[in-house]
Protein backbone atom coordinates (compact mmCIF):
# COMPACT_ATOMS: atom_id res chain seq x y z
CA UNK A 1 0.00 0.00 0.00
CA UNK A 2 1.53 3.31 -1.08
CA UNK A 3 -1.00 5.84 0.12
CA UNK A 4 -3.80 6.35 2.61
CA UNK A 5 -5.76 9.56 2.07
CA UNK A 6 -5.93 11.95 4.98
CA UNK A 7 -8.88 11.90 7.38
CA UNK A 8 -9.92 8.34 6.53
CA UNK A 9 -8.55 6.55 9.60
CA UNK A 10 -9.82 9.20 12.01
CA UNK A 11 -13.41 8.49 10.90
CA UNK A 12 -13.19 4.85 12.01
CA UNK A 13 -14.22 5.83 15.51
CA UNK A 14 -15.00 2.29 16.70
CA UNK A 15 -11.87 0.67 15.29
CA UNK A 16 -10.29 -1.72 17.80
CA UNK A 17 -7.44 -3.24 15.74
CA UNK A 18 -5.18 -1.71 13.07
CA UNK A 19 -2.77 -4.14 11.35
CA UNK A 20 -0.41 -2.39 8.92
CA UNK A 21 3.03 -3.89 9.60
CA UNK A 22 4.83 -4.76 6.34
CA UNK A 23 2.10 -3.08 4.29
CA UNK A 24 2.39 0.70 4.77
CA UNK A 25 4.98 3.15 6.10
CA UNK A 26 4.13 6.37 4.25
CA UNK A 27 2.79 8.28 7.22
CA UNK A 28 2.83 12.07 6.97
CA UNK A 29 5.10 13.31 9.73
CA UNK A 30 2.98 16.39 10.35
CA UNK A 31 -0.09 17.99 8.87
CA UNK A 32 2.03 20.52 6.96
CA UNK A 33 2.44 18.01 4.11
CA UNK A 34 -0.29 19.39 1.85
CA UNK A 35 -1.54 19.15 -1.68
CA UNK A 36 -2.17 22.03 -4.07
CA UNK A 37 -5.48 22.73 -2.38
CA UNK A 38 -3.78 23.49 0.91
CA UNK A 39 -4.93 20.33 2.67
CA UNK A 40 -3.02 17.32 3.94
CA UNK A 41 -3.12 14.57 1.33
CA UNK A 42 -1.68 11.68 3.37
CA UNK A 43 -2.70 10.01 6.60
CA UNK A 44 -0.72 11.09 9.64
CA UNK A 45 -0.22 9.50 13.01
CA UNK A 46 -2.29 12.21 14.65
CA UNK A 47 -5.39 10.53 13.21
CA UNK A 48 -4.77 7.56 15.49
CA UNK A 49 -5.35 9.88 18.44
CA UNK A 50 -9.03 9.97 17.47
CA UNK A 51 -9.42 6.20 17.84
CA UNK A 52 -10.45 5.94 21.48
CA UNK A 53 -11.34 2.23 21.11
CA UNK A 54 -8.06 1.19 19.50
CA UNK A 55 -6.60 -1.74 21.41
CA UNK A 56 -4.22 -3.43 18.93
CA UNK A 57 -1.74 -1.54 16.73
CA UNK A 58 0.74 -3.00 14.24
CA UNK A 59 2.57 -0.41 12.16
CA UNK A 60 5.86 0.65 10.57
CA UNK A 61 7.39 4.11 10.80
CA UNK A 62 10.30 5.52 8.79
CA UNK A 63 12.93 8.08 9.76
CA UNK A 64 11.28 11.05 8.06
CA UNK A 65 8.39 10.84 10.49
CA UNK A 66 10.80 11.16 13.45
CA UNK A 67 8.48 8.99 15.54
CA UNK A 68 5.77 11.67 15.44
CA UNK A 69 3.22 8.99 14.57
CA UNK A 70 3.71 7.33 17.95
CA UNK A 71 4.17 10.44 20.08
CA UNK A 72 0.73 10.32 21.71
CA UNK A 73 1.46 8.86 25.13
CA UNK A 74 -2.22 8.44 25.97
CA UNK A 75 -2.69 6.34 22.83
CA UNK A 76 0.29 4.16 23.74
CA UNK A 77 -0.99 3.63 27.27
CA UNK A 78 -4.44 2.55 26.10
CA UNK A 79 -3.10 -0.15 23.76
CA UNK A 80 -3.46 -3.73 24.95
CA UNK A 81 -1.07 -4.96 22.25
CA UNK A 82 1.34 -3.39 19.77
CA UNK A 83 3.94 -4.42 17.25
CA UNK A 84 5.86 -1.43 15.92
CA UNK A 85 8.89 -1.18 13.65
CA UNK A 86 10.81 2.11 13.47
CA UNK A 87 13.52 2.34 10.81
CA UNK A 88 15.55 5.09 9.18
CA UNK A 89 16.67 3.15 6.11
CA UNK A 90 15.52 0.38 3.84
CA UNK A 91 16.90 -3.01 4.62
CA UNK A 92 16.12 -6.43 5.92
CA UNK A 93 13.98 -7.03 8.94
CA UNK A 94 12.88 -10.20 10.63
CA UNK A 95 9.84 -11.96 11.95
CA UNK A 96 9.19 -10.60 15.40
CA UNK A 97 8.54 -12.89 18.39
CA UNK A 98 5.06 -13.28 19.82
CA UNK A 99 4.80 -10.90 22.76
CA UNK A 100 2.08 -8.41 23.65
CA UNK A 101 4.29 -5.35 23.21
CA UNK A 102 6.94 -5.64 20.49
CA UNK A 103 9.26 -2.87 19.29
CA UNK A 104 11.89 -3.15 16.55
CA UNK A 105 14.32 -0.23 16.07
CA UNK A 106 16.49 -0.23 12.94
CA UNK A 107 19.23 2.37 12.43
CA UNK A 108 17.51 5.01 14.53
CA UNK A 109 18.74 8.05 16.42
CA UNK A 110 18.44 7.19 20.14
CA UNK A 111 18.01 10.84 21.14
CA UNK A 112 15.29 11.47 23.75
CA UNK A 113 11.77 11.31 22.32
CA UNK A 114 8.57 11.21 24.35
CA UNK A 115 6.90 8.67 22.08
CA UNK A 116 9.92 6.39 22.09
CA UNK A 117 10.24 6.61 25.86
CA UNK A 118 6.60 5.67 26.32
CA UNK A 119 6.98 2.71 23.96
CA UNK A 120 10.15 1.50 25.67
CA UNK A 121 8.50 1.73 29.07
CA UNK A 122 5.79 -0.69 27.95
CA UNK A 123 7.79 -2.92 25.59
CA UNK A 124 8.17 -6.64 26.38
CA UNK A 125 10.19 -7.55 23.27
CA UNK A 126 12.89 -5.20 21.93
CA UNK A 127 15.01 -5.77 18.81
CA UNK A 128 17.83 -3.29 18.07
CA UNK A 129 19.53 -3.58 14.68
CA UNK A 130 22.21 -1.46 12.97
CA UNK A 131 21.95 1.37 15.50
CA UNK A 132 25.40 2.91 14.94
CA UNK A 133 24.47 6.03 16.90
CA UNK A 134 23.90 3.94 20.01
CA UNK A 135 27.56 3.87 21.04
CA UNK A 136 27.74 3.35 24.82
CA UNK A 137 25.11 0.94 26.12
CA UNK A 138 21.46 -0.02 25.90
CA UNK A 139 20.72 0.96 29.49
CA UNK A 140 20.78 3.80 30.40
CA UNK A 141 21.69 5.43 27.04
CA UNK A 142 18.49 4.29 25.33
CA UNK A 143 16.26 4.11 28.39
CA UNK A 144 17.10 5.38 31.88
CA UNK A 145 14.19 3.58 33.56
CA UNK A 146 15.76 0.14 33.42
CA UNK A 147 13.47 -1.82 31.04
CA UNK A 148 11.45 -3.20 33.96
CA UNK A 149 8.89 -5.07 31.79
CA UNK A 150 11.26 -6.27 29.07
CA UNK A 151 11.29 -10.06 28.55
CA UNK A 152 13.19 -10.41 25.27
CA UNK A 153 16.17 -8.34 24.11
CA UNK A 154 18.04 -8.82 20.86
CA UNK A 155 20.89 -6.48 19.92
CA UNK A 156 22.71 -6.96 16.63
CA UNK A 157 25.12 -4.97 14.48
CA UNK A 158 25.18 -2.08 16.95
CA UNK A 159 28.20 -0.18 18.31
CA UNK A 160 27.46 -0.45 22.01
CA UNK A 161 30.37 -1.29 24.32
CA UNK A 162 28.14 -2.87 26.98
CA UNK A 163 24.51 -3.80 27.42
CA UNK A 164 24.14 -2.06 30.75
CA UNK A 165 26.20 0.39 32.75
CA UNK A 166 25.30 -0.52 36.31
CA UNK A 167 25.26 2.13 39.01
CA UNK A 168 23.44 2.97 42.22
CA UNK A 169 20.41 4.35 40.36
CA UNK A 170 19.65 1.49 37.96
CA UNK A 171 21.31 -1.60 39.42
CA UNK A 172 18.34 -3.04 41.32
CA UNK A 173 15.66 -3.09 38.61
CA UNK A 174 17.52 -3.17 35.27
CA UNK A 175 16.32 -6.08 33.10
CA UNK A 176 14.78 -7.70 36.18
CA UNK A 177 12.16 -9.57 34.10
CA UNK A 178 14.33 -10.31 31.05
CA UNK A 179 14.06 -13.96 30.01
CA UNK A 180 15.92 -14.05 26.68
CA UNK A 181 19.11 -12.16 25.77
CA UNK A 182 20.57 -12.42 22.28
CA UNK A 183 23.72 -10.48 21.29
CA UNK A 184 24.96 -10.93 17.73
CA UNK A 185 27.48 -9.55 15.25
CA UNK A 186 28.96 -6.71 17.27
CA UNK A 187 32.60 -5.70 17.12
CA UNK A 188 32.70 -3.07 19.89
CA UNK A 189 30.95 -4.96 22.68
CA UNK A 190 33.51 -5.62 25.44
CA UNK A 191 31.27 -6.59 28.34
CA UNK A 192 27.64 -7.27 29.09
CA UNK A 193 27.56 -5.36 32.37
CA UNK A 194 29.87 -2.39 32.83
CA UNK A 195 30.02 -2.01 36.59
CA UNK A 196 29.08 -4.01 39.65
CA UNK A 197 26.30 -6.48 38.94
CA UNK A 198 23.59 -6.56 41.60
CA UNK A 199 21.23 -9.44 42.30
CA UNK A 200 18.43 -7.72 40.37
CA UNK A 201 20.22 -7.46 37.03
CA UNK A 202 19.23 -10.29 34.64
CA UNK A 203 17.84 -12.16 37.65
CA UNK A 204 15.16 -13.93 35.59
CA UNK A 205 17.22 -14.81 32.51
CA UNK A 206 16.38 -18.18 30.92
CA UNK A 207 18.22 -18.12 27.60
CA UNK A 208 21.57 -16.57 26.62
CA UNK A 209 22.77 -16.45 23.00
CA UNK A 210 26.15 -14.89 22.18
CA UNK A 211 27.26 -14.91 18.54
CA UNK A 212 30.21 -13.30 16.80
CA UNK A 213 31.21 -10.82 19.51
CA UNK A 214 34.87 -10.29 18.69
CA UNK A 215 35.84 -8.15 21.70
CA UNK A 216 33.66 -9.68 24.41
CA UNK A 217 35.90 -10.96 27.21
CA UNK A 218 33.52 -11.93 30.02
CA UNK A 219 29.91 -12.97 30.35
CA UNK A 220 27.48 -12.62 33.23
CA UNK A 221 27.82 -12.57 37.00
CA UNK A 222 26.93 -15.71 38.93
CA UNK A 223 25.09 -13.71 41.56
CA UNK A 224 22.36 -12.61 39.19
CA UNK A 225 21.81 -15.06 36.39
CA UNK A 226 22.70 -18.73 36.60
CA UNK A 227 19.96 -19.88 38.94
CA UNK A 228 17.40 -19.71 36.12
CA UNK A 229 19.43 -20.29 32.96
CA UNK A 230 18.31 -23.33 31.00
CA UNK A 231 19.85 -22.62 27.58
CA UNK A 232 23.28 -21.21 26.67
CA UNK A 233 24.70 -20.80 23.18
CA UNK A 234 28.12 -19.25 22.47
CA UNK A 235 29.72 -19.10 19.04
CA UNK A 236 32.57 -17.15 17.45
CA UNK A 237 33.34 -15.07 20.56
CA UNK A 238 37.08 -15.23 20.05
CA UNK A 239 38.18 -13.34 23.21
CA UNK A 240 35.59 -14.68 25.62
CA UNK A 241 37.19 -16.41 28.63
CA UNK A 242 34.13 -17.13 30.80
CA UNK A 243 30.47 -17.50 29.90
CA UNK A 244 29.78 -16.53 33.51
CA UNK A 245 32.04 -15.31 36.25
CA UNK A 246 32.16 -14.95 40.01
CA UNK A 247 33.23 -11.57 41.32
CA UNK A 248 36.58 -11.71 43.09
CA UNK A 249 35.12 -10.16 46.25
CA UNK A 250 32.08 -12.45 46.34
CA UNK A 251 32.75 -15.72 48.15
CA UNK A 252 29.09 -16.83 48.33
CA UNK A 253 28.61 -20.37 47.11
CA UNK A 254 26.23 -20.54 44.15
CA UNK A 255 24.83 -23.71 42.63
CA UNK A 256 26.07 -23.84 39.05
CA UNK A 257 23.42 -24.06 36.33
CA UNK A 258 20.76 -25.92 38.35
CA UNK A 259 18.24 -25.67 35.46
CA UNK A 260 20.56 -25.87 32.47
CA UNK A 261 19.17 -28.12 29.71
CA UNK A 262 21.15 -27.01 26.65
CA UNK A 263 24.79 -25.90 26.32
CA UNK A 264 26.17 -25.14 22.85
CA UNK A 265 29.76 -23.92 22.43
CA UNK A 266 31.53 -23.67 19.09
CA UNK A 267 34.59 -21.94 17.60
CA UNK A 268 35.58 -20.30 20.89
CA UNK A 269 39.28 -21.10 21.27
CA UNK A 270 39.86 -18.52 24.03
CA UNK A 271 37.18 -20.00 26.28
CA UNK A 272 39.02 -21.44 29.28
CA UNK A 273 35.92 -22.42 31.28
CA UNK A 274 32.20 -21.91 31.36
CA UNK A 275 32.37 -20.57 34.91
CA UNK A 276 35.33 -18.69 36.30
CA UNK A 277 36.35 -16.02 38.77
CA UNK A 278 37.01 -12.47 37.74
CA UNK A 279 40.78 -12.16 37.71
CA UNK A 280 41.51 -15.74 38.77
CA UNK A 281 39.72 -18.93 37.82
CA UNK A 282 38.33 -20.72 40.87
CA UNK A 283 36.35 -23.56 39.33
CA UNK A 284 35.15 -24.71 35.94
CA UNK A 285 32.23 -26.62 34.54
CA UNK A 286 34.69 -27.95 32.00
CA UNK A 287 38.37 -27.52 31.22
CA UNK A 288 39.06 -26.31 27.70
CA UNK A 289 42.33 -28.25 27.49
CA UNK A 290 40.75 -31.61 28.39
CA UNK A 291 37.12 -31.41 27.29
CA UNK A 292 35.77 -30.63 23.84
CA UNK A 293 32.43 -29.29 22.69
CA UNK A 294 31.22 -28.74 19.14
Amino acid sequence: MKRIPANILSRLSHLEGLYMLNSFDGWASTNIEVNNGGESNQASGSELDMLSHLNVLEMEVSKTQQLSTVNNIQLIEQLGKFKIRVRSSDGSHEELPAFRYVLELIDIDPSPNYGLRALLKKTECLVLSDCDRLTKNVDPELNKEGFKDLKYLKVQRCRVKSVISSNEENESMAFANLEILELKNMYDLKMICDGKASVGIFSNLRRLNLYKLRKLESGLSLTSVLLHLNEVSVSLCTKLKFVAYKDAKNETEVDMFPRLKSLYLTYDDSLSSVVGKSGNEVFALFNAEKDRFC
